[in-house]
């Protein structure tokens, strides 16, 4: 059975996107698992969901502790709702940290 492309936009119904971020957020940590064991690497992964809960993954306790703290000195740094060095919005980031 071939799986059609999934369009790129904002799921309308609550209820529907709960649930699609529930199974993406759960192969995203699985996927971080694997690759951390099979490849022998330091993976951290942090996931902020629509209402600000935190999820996390990391193969290290201590490099997941500094992640954490550049990610909050992110938030607490910024001024606008827009990082000036990539434009995104601050729901995004959480990926800076790895852009820098």
């Amino acid at each position: 059975m071939v799986r059609g492309k999934v369009e790129m936009k904002r799921i309308e119904t609550a209820s529907s996107r709960q649930v699609t971020f529930s199974k993406r957020r759960n192969g995203l940590l699985k996927k971080a698992y694997e690759l951390s064991v099979l490849c022998d690497a330091e993976v951290a992964l942090i996931i902020f969901s629509q209402k600000g809960r935190l999820y996390e993954f990391s193969s290290s306790k201590v490099e997941m502790k500094a992640t954490m703290f550049r990610c909050k000195c992110l938030f607490d740094n910024s001024n606008s709702t827009r990082n000036l060095k990539t434009g995104y919005e601050k729901s995004h980031l959480a990926f800076d940290i790895f852009l820098t």
